[in-house]
């Protein structure tokens, strides 16, 4: 622990003019809205919209540079051999640095944010209502979160593109290909559950599959500067083993989820049931939700007289 927060604060010492750029970015809504003929009627809008539209742009901007650079930038300058030098492990490395990024992002949101919060009160709320876009931001409320947390995944996906396209390495096609296949095979999974009017259930897979992306890319970053150390092109073989290897057990384990809510049965159906039968003949239509899989409505055909069914959308 002591190694990570003793990298951070070099991150930190190095990246020390951020807050400053991020006080004059907070500062700027405030002298733009004092110039006649731009703040308008009313100083105080102008200065809470300037406010949260550089706080968002600012952190965003932000947190893709620092993905890129934070640790791309010593593998081109060879000062990872620094850290390596030393008793220090790469998960504290990647530790320390991931660390003085989120502080250097979060603090520069909440700098220059901080007009808006000052000036902003319930003029802001009720202009984000009227275009309905994201209702309920605040800063360092719900869209506060929304932000940050985008700010944190365009970090780690910044620190990935960064790795494969600095190394110049010939297995960039193996990336872009197993990249596809990943984007085919999420609609692939959710495409059943959709079938059967489980939109909760498919939400849940998304968001899951999204987390799970995140915290690979997260552990990625580790994993690479423990077997790929100082050299460019062996970073980028050990990251793009480490996320593709663990992104088709991730996909693995999402199929094998929606396969067991697929094959219900009639005997598992317990709530909300349909059924019709044949005006001549033994077959019959069960329609209802089944039992332990959330929203998911399973339909079949029935032979009353066999049990023998098919299962349908």
């Amino acid at each position: 622990m002591r190694n990570t927060l003793v990298i951070a604060w070099r991150e930190l010492e190095e990246r020390r003019l951020v807050p400053v750029a991020a006080i004059a970015f907070a500062l700027l809504p405030i002298v733009l809205a004092m110039i006649p003929g731009i703040g308008g009627k009313s100083p105080r809008d102008a200065i809470t919209i300037g406010s949260v539209v550089l706080s968002i742009c600012f952190t965003l901007g932000l947190a893709a540079i620092l993905g890129v650079s934070i640790v791309g930038r010593d593998l081109s300058e060879g000062r990872m051999s620094f850290y390596f030098s030393r008793p220090v492990g790469a998960a504290s490395i990647w530790a320390g640095k991931v660390m003085a990024a989120a502080i250097l992002i979060a603090l520069s949101f909440l700098l220059i944010g901080a007009p808006a919060r000052f000036f902003g009160d319930a003029a802001w709320t009720q202009f984000w209502q009227l275009t309905q876009v994201l209702p309920s931001f605040a800063i360092g409320g719900t869209g506060g979160g929304i932000v940050l947390g985008t700010a944190l995944v365009l970090f780690f996906v910044a620190h990935m593109l960064g790795t494969i396209v600095r190394s110049r390495s010939p297995l960039i096609v193996l990336d872009f290909v197993a990249a596809v296949m990943c984007g085919v095979a999420v609609p692939f999974l959710i495409r059943p559950l959709l079938a059967g009017w489980a939109r909760g259930l498919a939400v849940a897979l998304g968001t899951g599959l999204g987390c799970a992306f995140v915290i690979v890319l997260a552990c990625a970053g580790a994993w690479q500067l423990a077997h790929g150390r100082t050299d460019r092109k062996r970073n980028h073989s050990a990251l793009s083993q480490f996320l593709w290897s663990s992104m088709a057990i991730v996909l693995i384990l999402g199929a094998a989820f929606v396969t067991w809510v697929v094959s219900a049965k009639p005997n598992d159906l317990n709530a909300a049931i349909l059924g019709q039968r044949a005006p001549a003949g033994p077959w019959l239509v069960l329609m209802g939700r089944a039992a332990n899989r959330g929203d998911y409505r399973a339909g079949f055909l029935v032979n009353s007289e066999t049990g023998d069914f098919t299962r349908f959308d």
